[in-house]
């Protein structure tokens, strides 16, 4: 199965509340999810995650305005 989450907010400086719960979440998912795919969305150009295993990739979107819906436009496609 191909999943998609979104990690937003991600590459704070110093994370917390909901920036940690995502990526904490995101990390522990990917690492159980052995035979899924996993796409990492990231808004704008930041460093990719350091997540386990190899069953997923950063898809970055772009910044600005809209962010989100012109990414999804261009992303690829998902279960």
């Amino acid at each position: 199965m191909k999943i998609g989450i979104v990690l937003h907010p991600y590459a704070e400086k110093k994370p917390g509340g909901l920036a940690r719960a995502i990526f904490e979440l995101t990390g522990a998912l990917i690492a159980q999810g052995r035979g899924h795919e996993f796409f990492v969305f990231i808004r704008g150009r930041k460093p990719e995650p350091d997540f386990p295993g190899s069953n997923w990739r950063a898809v970055f979107f772009p910044d600005g305005p809209l962010w989100l819906d012109r990414g999804f436009a261009r992303a690829p496609a998902m279960d």
